[in-house]
């Protein structure tokens, strides 16, 4: 099934400029080599903060107008053939005074930048997180169009220009499997699973009302009432949905729920073999005592839903990521909230389970390592960090 999205262009090929007066009396147009727009390290991209080159230029620092002249360049993701790296570039829109994201595209010549950058999704709306899939024919996007209530765009790569368009079933940032075949997704169950009212009168409250529906106010016993800089009361926290995995076909269907987990899920990444996934969470989520907010690797058969938890360190377990031969599991840890984070490897089974102790790879670096990711050979680890507040 294919919908398509209202009001899409196709990319424009234009340079990545960027024009304001500055000073007022004075049009100032900066273009941007992708050079210095993305970081090449290693062969892993990273996103970068560019700051205008006039302020370097005139000798000075930085003044709180120039807010609205800086670009941030994230999301980036290279084409499986290395051919096309797609990139979210946020400006802020001074007028408006916020941030507008739009999903670019840069041709690569043997890695390098080819030609000029050029808009990839429709300038009237935000979009974000370019996601390739395996065989580099379509690139998912996360886009709010219209009063469409499912975010998840994809669109075909070949040539300039066409329609974005939705796979059925999908509703949520796509994790293809290596062979393309099925897609995952984090996402909320869909419709509310609670009444209007649900939740208003905390489960656990020592007194109520006769009819809970013609009653119009609230019994809290929970310290999560509300969210910072909002107003509404949110209900009791053991009625809200959390978020599942679901898996469907990349041709589109109907999905199949994987979990039924109380808590939510996050970093998840397919193993090799197509059989099992893995993802983190925190067991104690619910638990209002518990302050130390750690996660732990989680796996799950795709076959039948069943989920075990791989890792019971007091402190947190993040970031897993499966060799390519399947056979070692890199991921990132510390001991309790707030120590040093570190870089860990681990001999995993065919089940997914630990096969001996991890391997501390960052022991004797101060540093915290950023997510891992794997070479193509699997003899490396590539990963991110934080130098002197660049990254």
């Amino acid at each position: 099934m294919v919908r398509r999205a209202p009001g899409w262009i196709g990319p424009l090929a234009i340079a990545l400029r960027l024009g304001r007066c500055h000073p007022k009396e004075m049009e100032t147009t900066v273009t941007v080599r992708l050079e210095r727009v993305l970081g090449l390290l290693g062969g892993l991209w990273v996103p970068m903060i560019l700051v205008p080159v006039f302020v370097a230029g005139q000798g000075r620092g930085l003044e709180p107008t120039d807010y609205y002249d800086m670009i941030t360049v994230a999301d980036v993701a290279v084409s499986p053939d290395g051919n096309l790296v797609a990139f979210t570039l946020t400006r802020i829109l001074e007028e408006d005074n916020r941030p507008r994201r739009e999903v670019w595209m840069q041709e690569l010549l043997n890695g390098r930048p080819d030609g000029e950058p050029y808009r990839f999704t429709d300038p009237t709306g935000d979009s974000r997180s370019p996601r390739w899939s395996p065989d580099g024919s379509l690139l998912s996007f996360t886009s709010k169009r219209g009063e469409d209530e499912n975010s998840t765009w994809f669109v075909r790569v070949a040539g300039r220009g066409g329609e974005a368009f939705h796979i059925e079933g999908v509703r949520g940032e796509p994790i293809w499997s290596s062979d393309g075949e099925w897609i995952v997704y984090l996402a909320r169950p869909e419709g509310s699973t609670a009444g209007e009212r649900e939740g208003w009168i905390a489960p656990d409250a020592l007194t109520g009302t006769l009819d809970r529906q013609r009653f119009d106010g609230r019994v809290v016993t929970s310290t999560r009432y509300k969210q910072d800089g909002e107003l509404v009361l949110r209900p009791h926290f053991s009625v809200e949905d959390v978020t599942h995995l679901y898996l469907v076909s990349s041709d589109g269907g109907r999905p199949r729920r994987l979990t039924n987990l109380p808590f939510d899920k996050s970093d998840v990444g397919w193993a090799p073999d197509g059989r099992s996934l893995f993802f983190t969470g925190d067991e104690s989520q619910n638990d209002e005592s518990n302050d130390q907010r750690t996660r732990d690797i989680w796996t799950v058969r795709v076959n039948d839903g069943s989920a075990r938890s791989l890792t019971t360190n007091p402190g947190s377990e993040t970031s897993p990521a499966a060799s390519p031969d399947g056979g070692r599991l890199a991921f990132l840890s510390n001991a309790a909230r707030g120590e040093q984070l570190d870089l860990m490897v681990v001999d995993i089974g065919t089940d997914g389970r630990f096969s001996g102790a991890p391997v501390n790879l960052t022991e004797s670096w101060d540093l915290d390592p950023g997510p891992p990711e794997w070479t193509a050979d699997g003899t490396g680890v590539l990963f991110s960090a934080a130098v002197g507040g660049d990254r």
